[in-house]
């Protein structure tokens, strides 16, 4: 009897792994068409393009949604019926048990999720807007850009799925970097008035196959971080080196003339984070001021051309002339060759000095919060009293209003006030899922209307607050900022820890971090945010391989 219940039991294991298997293979697939063919997918130029995304990706993501729970539905019955067979010959069927077990197979990133899933239903079943308006319902969210209800948990589908089922392989990230590569070096192009692929409507506000500027940020910084992470570590290959120097000085050369800001504010943070993990040991900060040199090498080089064709250039910015039109990459450049060699030769003889690299950044990071601090009392002490600052009051940016930050003041005077119209339950749970513009444009506050409408005119429509978090917290309530903000920051946190034993889950991390950083001045849309979810995901799936380990 028990050699039978052994063979019985090593085929009903096989016939797991199979199921596992296929399940593997059909997130496999689902990480391939978000993270190689959605960047590319659009069908009518720039006119609809952010709908083709939304499209692409709700389209992909049932398709294989519904073979994944058709497999996953064959899975759960064969583990009930294990369980019961299980069950029978140990008479132990406690319902504690598989409880407790479930509990501990949770992370902390998960619990957030679920609060987060949490507080959408919640806040779909509070929302006014859950029948269709002229501005779109609740469900699928605000016309043409389709953060609804039924997106956001897609997404959160999307992260446990991966997270439980997907075998962690590399070759996703190469089959993803080659992607972002061709997107990157399609934007550079496109900069200079070079289109090799036909995009009707181009103007500079418009980038490469992914579209608004804003929105080529948020999935450019998510893409190229983690990837620049990666090649920061010590990669042994050669051949994959030299690939990873090709790749980085493409992005940097991308992001630096896109022409948003929020990318390069992220550029400028993420590399502060760079030097701040860099500055504990020579080799590493060696290979920070290789990142440093391709920075400035790429930024050099668009100075160059630009010189030589001062009429190529398709974009106006002064924050991107400082990067492609000034003599600070030229001095970047300078500075990080000498460095470069100078921790070379001190890495060599054995004698970097770690305390003085870690006390130049502990000086940086307290003179960057001083100067953040110092900047915000001058913008709330000339608003409050203006002129006050002298001849600093002139400068606009020390006045904050309406027009603040290219329209941000707006924006954030806009959401601020839709969450305080709301009552306590409804700053709980928020206006709905993505219904910041039905509550403004439905005219609930003709005062924010009419802000609105005297910046951007009656014919546009505010879809969020250019801050994802702060859209959030509209949108979904207080609960769900705390599930999604949790969500977010545990994973940066849990998944940068581990880089010393797993660099690709150190990887995700930063990819998320720099998503974040980004949309702390910019906001969720369907390639960037399910870019994210895929590397949470991702991200997760080798902490957990890891905790299986």
């Amino acid at each position: 009897m028990a050699v039978k219940h052994a063979r019985k039991s090593q085929a009903n294991q096989k016939s797991v792994e199979a199921i596992l298997d296929i399940l593997n293979l059909t997130t496999s697939i689902y990480i391939i068409l978000i993270l190689t063919f959605m960047p590319f997918y659009f069908t009518q130029g720039y006119g609809r393009i952010g709908t083709n995304k939304y499209e692409f990706f709700h389209g992909v993501t049932i398709a294989v949604g519904a073979v994944f729970l058709l497999i996953l539905s064959v899975f759960l019955i064969f583990c009930i019926y294990m369980k019961l067979e299980d069950a029978k010959r140990k008479k132990d069927m406690s319902v504690k048990a598989v409880l407790g077990s479930i509990k501990n197979d949770m992370s902390v990133t998960d619990w957030f999720a679920l609060g987060y899933g949490v507080a959408l239903l919640l806040s779909y079943l509070h929302t006014d807007y859950r029948t269709s308006t002229a501005y779109g319902d609740a469900w699928t969210g605000s016309n043409g850009w389709y953060m609804g209800f039924s997106s956001q948990m897609l997404f959160l589908a999307v992260y446990f799925s991966i997270s439980r089922f997907w075998k962690p392989q590399k070759w996703i990230w190469l089959a993803g970097g080659a992607a972002s590569f061709v997107v990157f070096l399609l934007g550079y192009c496109n900069r200079f008035g070079i289109y090799p692929i036909k995009m009707e409507y181009a103007q500079p506000s418009f980038i490469s196959t992914i579209g608004n500027i804003n929105w080529f940020c948020g999935y450019a910084v998510t893409i190229f971080f983690g990837i620049l992470y990666y090649g920061w570590t010590d990669v042994e290959k050669s051949w994959l080196q030299k690939v990873l120097i090709i790749y980085c000085i493409v992005g940097f050369g991308a992001l630096t003339v896109q022409g948003s800001n929020s990318g390069l504010l992220t550029l400028i943070v993420l590399l502060v984070v760079f030097y701040l993990m860099s500055m504990r040991q020579g080799e590493r900060m060696q290979r920070f001021w290789l990142l440093m040199i391709m920075l400035g090498a790429v930024c050099s080089a668009t100075v160059l051309i630009r010189r030589i064709f001062p009429d190529s250039f398709q974009l106006k910015d002064g924050l991107t002339d400082l990067f492609t039109y000034s003599v600070i990459p030229v001095v970047i450049l300078t500075v990080s060759i000498l460095m470069y060699f100078l921790v070379n030769s001190l890495n060599k003889a054995g004698k970097y000095p770690e305390k003085f690299f870690c006390r130049i950044g502990k000086i940086g990071v307290v003179v960057g919060i001083l100067l953040f601090i110092l900047v915000i009392t001058g913008i709330l002490i000339n608003t409050l009293v203006p002129g006050s600052l002298g001849s600093m009051s002139e400068i606009s940016f020390f006045t904050f209003d309406k027009h603040w930050g290219s329209g941000r003041g707006a924006t954030y005077m806009a959401g601020i006030q839709t969450w305080l119209d709301q009552d306590w339950l409804g700053r709980l749970t928020g206006v709905g899922p993505d219904c910041m513009a039905m509550y403004i444009h439905s005219g609930n506050n003709q005062e924010i209307l009419s802000m609105v409408q005297s910046i951007w005119g009656q014919s546009t429509m505010l879809t969020n607050a250019h801050c994802e978090w702060l859209t959030v917290m509209i949108n979904v309530g207080v609960l769900g900022l705390i599930g999604f903000a949790g969500m977010i920051t545990s994973a940066v946190i849990r998944f940068c820890k581990a880089g010393k034993s797993n660099v690709m889950a150190a990887a995700c991390g930063i990819s998320i971090l720099a998503y974040t950083v980004n949309n702390m001045v910019s906001f969720q849309q369907a390639m960037a945010t399910t870019t994210m979810f895929v590397i949470l995901g991702i991200g997760e799936a080798y902490m957990r391989g890891q905790k299986r380990k």
